[in-house]
């Protein structure tokens, strides 16, 4: 009688294949894309893991919503849409981008193809504004009780972020006039308009993330279950929101510093605050990816069961 030895090629490989084979197929094509953004930028010189790891993160989001829920794409697909467009489509568009000069591409030349990675990108960036949207609606549906949306708080948030729009636009309309001045462009073109029209666009995103942040806190009012689900995500997303909101303000240590001041004392604050700043934007993606890995609530339809269907009950 004879046995059949399994062959590994180093010790421990078997166990890595069994773990390989758990891990649902449709995870799959978010763990390479993430895999290939981290081996991009570790090869071309990023040092700053943090950094990494908030461009990376986004990515594996449609993966914590698998492993939390291996049904997500028949029970929650408009989650899991939101969760790939968060990180995924962005993800595209920089291996794309990072890699074009590495097939020997002119970056920053007026060429078709340099015109192609700017819209990719800028695209890639709007199809992100929709992603937390897309997230809350699809937990609608699994709320205990409803979000309230306040009039007042409604509007302000509109106005704010109509504001910032146009600020927004204004001041990349004012940089490529300024690099007009020195010679970099010869001038304004069209193309260079819509860049700073889609660039005010990324702005909306304030609304989308706030309005997820706004229902996830709601159901930790509520007192919701899972709680820790709720937690996480409201938290996250929060704290998403706040750094955004603050990065667009142009405060301190947002990259803008204190205009005209220049005090050691007060270059050193800006500087521990924009240092606070990724760190709460890394811990609000943890965060969400803690939460999708915890697994999402149960929906109404799935807490009642199979219903049968009005008049299909036999007579007694």
């Amino acid at each position: 009688m004879t046995e059949t030895v399994e062959f590994s090629p180093f010790p421990g490989s078997h166990r890595l294949a069994d773990l390989a084979r758990r891990v649902p197929h449709a995870a799959w094509p978010s763990m390479v894309l993430a895999a290939l953004q981290t081996f991009l930028f570790v090869g071309l010189g990023y040092h700053d893991f943090r950094n990494i790891a908030i461009w990376v993160i986004p990515t594996l989001l449609p993966v914590a919503v698998i492993v939390g829920r291996r049904d997500a794409w028949k029970s929650a697909r408009l989650v899991m849409i939101g969760a790939i467009l968060w990180g995924s489509a962005v993800a595209v568009a920089q291996v794309f981008g990072m890699a074009w000069p590495q097939l020997g591409g002119d970056v920053g030349m007026d060429t078709p193809a340099d015109f192609v990675l700017r819209v990719g990108m800028r695209g890639a960036s709007l199809i992100a504004i929709v992603a937390p949207a897309l997230v809350m609606l699809g937990l609608r549906s699994r709320r205990e009780t409803q979000t309230s949306w306040p009039r007042a708080l409604v509007a302000m948030a509109i106005v704010v972020t109509a504001v910032l729009c146009v600020l927004s636009v204004k001041q990349a309309l004012d940089s490529q006039a300024l690099q007009n001045n020195f010679g970099y462009y010869i001038d304004i073109s069209l193309r260079d308009r819509l860049d700073a029209i889609a660039q005010g666009l990324e702005t909306l995103g304030l609304l989308t993330m706030g309005a997820l942040a706004w229902s996830a806190v709601s159901a930790v009012r509520a007192q919701e279950e899972p709680r820790r689900f709720w937690l996480a995500i409201g938290a996250g997303s929060s704290l998403l929101f706040a750094t955004d909101l603050y990065g667009r303000l142009g405060f301190p240590g947002a990259g803008g510093g204190f205009g005209p001041i220049d005090w050691p004392a007060i270059a050193s604050l800006s500087a521990a605050i924009g240092e606070i700043r990724i760190l709460a934007v890394l811990a609000g993606f943890i965060l969400l990816l803690i939460g999708f890995g915890l697994g999402l609530p149960d929906s109404d339809e799935e807490l009642l069961g199979d219903v049968l269907p009005e008049g299909a009950a036999t007579p007694a």
